[in-house]
């Protein structure tokens, strides 16, 4: 789990959780975790916990919540916010345009709840860093291969007789 605020996650997936959950966070907290894919991916946020102070009235039908001024979450991409929330409705699955998210969670300095927890996982074409290829050749005398991920262009060429190959 990712308790430690201010930090920026890489993977395939992974968790987020207030500072202190299950149990109540603590009072003024600013706190950013974000997530960078691979270029060309996008991410996807679910909660599946979350009970944060809620302030002013709460439009279950939008994406944000009114007035979260207190306590709140809030989720943003490069070109904009994707949510604003508070209360105990869990949020909708939201699902990113970009391959960077930037979640923050404030509190302020008197109530407070258990929090939230947040399960994020990349979506979206394979990524250079996770590329992975096995390539079985049998009396085969040349190969060439191009193939392009996003902007990264890989480029192969494998000249070996009755062999397996693992990049």
């Amino acid at each position: 789990m990712y308790e430690v605020c201010n930090t920026e996650l890489k993977g395939l997936s992974g968790v987020i959780e207030s500072p202190n959950f299950p149990n109540n966070y603590p009072h003024n907290r600013n706190c950013t975790w974000t997530i960078a894919a691979p270029l060309g991916n996008r991410i996807n946020l679910t909660f599946s916990h979350f009970d944060v102070e809620q302030h002013g009235s709460q439009d279950s039908s939008a994406l944000a919540s009114v007035n979260c001024m207190y306590d709140f979450v809030e989720v943003r991409q490069p070109n904009g916010t994707l949510g604003r929330f508070c209360g105990s409705n869990l949020p909708p699955e939201l699902g990113s345009t970009q391959d960077k998210v930037m979640i923050q969670f404030m509190s302020d300095l008197s109530v407070a709840h258990n929090g939230f927890r947040l399960e994020w996982r990349v979506i979206g074409m394979l990524a250079d860093y996770i590329f992975r290829v096995h390539l079985i050749f049998i009396h085969t005398i040349s190969f060439r291969m191009r193939w392009k991920v996003g902007e990264t262009v890989w480029h192969f060429q494998i000249t070996r007789v009755s062999s397996i190959l693992s990049i």
